[in-house]
């Protein structure tokens, strides 16, 4: 609502006291929703930071799962995902279901790593994101199992590589 600030020639002393009470009601509300929204971004700001100290160490157990089957994949020329790296029927039939920190498309050779970070409280960001050592972590794991890399790029949640099989 919003206060009442005309008088007309109309008004009555009831009008009047109705007026009063009402912006009355409104200034206190006011003062109530104001206190709300400290006290609320004062508790958004301390979850945010006790959610930022649960980030992990990367790359995880997870992510490294997921590297290890994906270098197996490229070596046996296996087919998997669709063009996004999402996980198919058939690849699931077939129980090749990667971590879901991974995805990886063998058919545009690109893998897809999620940090898989909430969402802060009041912001529609995620609460933390890959350093460059982060990415420069996973382009050592993607070396180390025989991937090459052609190209990178960070996504919203993580980062994405263009690999191909390095394996002389």
């Amino acid at each position: 609502m919003a206060l009442i600030y005309s008088a007309t020639p109309h008004d009555t002393d009831e009008l009047v006291a109705l007026r009063q009470i009402i912006n009355d009601n409104e200034r206190a509300f006011s003062e109530i929703r104001t206190i709300y929204s400290v006290d609320q971004r004062r508790l958004c700001d301390e979850f945010d930071a006790l959610m930022a100290a649960q980030q992990p160490t990367y790359p995880t157990p997870e992510h490294l799962q997921g590297l290890d089957m994906v270098a197996e994949m490229m070596r046996s020329g296996t087919e998997y995902g669709d063009h996004h790296g999402s996980l198919r029927q058939v690849d699931h039939e077939a129980g090749q279901a990667l971590p879901r920190s991974v995805d990886f498309s063998s058919f545009a050779c690109r893998i897809s790593i999620r940090a898989l970070a909430p969402y802060r409280s009041r912001f529609s960001q995620h609460a933390w994101a890959f350093t460059e050592d982060d990415i420069e972590g996973f382009r050592d794991e993607l070396t180390k199992r025989s991937l090459g890399i052609a190209s990178h790029w960070q996504h919203e949640d993580g980062v994405a590589f263009q690999v191909f099989n390095a394996r002389v």
